[in-house]
């Protein structure tokens, strides 16, 4: 299985993952590092995929023809769990039993992100006691925070559309079919067996929204924190370059691309363990091997016969 990663900011939502997809050939695993597995659903709501790469992409595809996925991520929330029962028995008919985890992140526009203000203070004060770097403020809270000055403000608005996390998970072999969220300065993150959410640095939520930086800071962390635990781990089913997309009121769904080095302080060397490139219009991503090649988006990886896996 994969690991993909989605998080919850005041002023956007991110969502990670690994490009390997596993090919199980009877006794026989292959590895490629050549899938996509955020695929945007509409321009403001972006999907990660990990599991069954045919019920996943299933369930994606038959997703984009709902009509009420064009309402927001909060009207995807609500109708989600009775639209998947309905779609799972379908499938079921005539395929095999299969597992599929999908991360929903995206922007809710028919109203403002309200925050608990107590909550940022616990966060902030969390933060300061695991790292030592100078923290600041977004701008969206600023203003939120400063919009009713001399007045009590315990949940103030921010001047951004709410955002929201949340991720469909179903195995039907077991009968499970469920809806996990990420609130603000929360997230959400699933892998292969043996990961656990306590992998998940604890000082990640906090670097992404107290220091600052830009999406492509935010890209590094989010990767750095994959390859790493996948090789802690080893993890074979995850790997290649990695895939970082966000969701911001400004500029909906999209996708920074870039090269993260990794550098050792004692020799002075570095290599690249992760390289996304738009070239001619088409994502490329580079191999664990060093080649870069054509990312497929998981709804459209053929799957043919064989029993593939993200």
């Amino acid at each position: 299985m994969s690991l993909i990663f989605g998080i919850n900011l005041s002023d956007c939502v991110y969502v990670a993952s690994d490009t390997r997809v596993t090919h199980l050939r009877e006794s026989q695993i292959v590895y490629k590092d050549c899938i996509c597995k955020n695929v945007p659903l509409t321009n403001d709501v972006i999907v990660s995929a990990a599991g069954s790469v045919k019920f996943s992409g299933y369930l994606f595809d038959e997703l984009k023809s709902a009509s009420f996925i064009n309402d927001g991520i909060a009207e995807i929330k609500k109708g989600i769990l009775k639209w998947s029962a309905h779609k799972i028995d379908k499938y079921l008919s005539n395929n095999s039993y299969a597992s599929a985890c999908l991360i929903f992140a995206g922007l809710d526009r028919s109203k403002k992100k309200k925050i608990n203000g107590q909550k940022y203070i616990d966060y902030v004060s969390e933060h300061q006691k695991k790292r030592t770097a100078q923290l600041s403020m977004k701008d969206a809270v600023f203003k939120g925070i400063s919009a009713k000055p001399f007045q009590p403000n315990p949940e103030p608005e921010l001047p951004v559309c709410d955002s929201q996390v949340f991720a469909l998970l179903t195995d039907p072999r077991v009968g499970l079919l469920k809806i996990e969220e990420a609130g603000f300065g929360e997230f959400l993150a699933y892998g292969p067996e043996g990961f656990t959410i306590q992998d998940v640095p604890k000082t990640l939520f906090g670097q992404l929204e107290f220091e600052k930086g830009d999406v492509f800071k935010d890209m590094s962390m989010l990767t750095a924190f994959i390859k790493s635990t996948a090789e802690q781990k080893s993890f074979g089913t995850v790997g290649g370059s990695v895939v970082v997309n966000a969701v911001t009121e400004n500029l909906g769904t999209f996708l920074p691309t870039g090269t993260v080095n990794r550098v050792n302080i004692a020799t002075g060397s570095h290599e690249i363990i992760s390289k996304t490139e738009i070239i001619q219009g088409k994502l490329y991503g580079q191999t664990q091997s060093g080649l870069m090649v054509g990312l497929v988006d998981f709804n459209v990886y053929k799957s043919g016969s064989n029993n593939y896996i993200i």
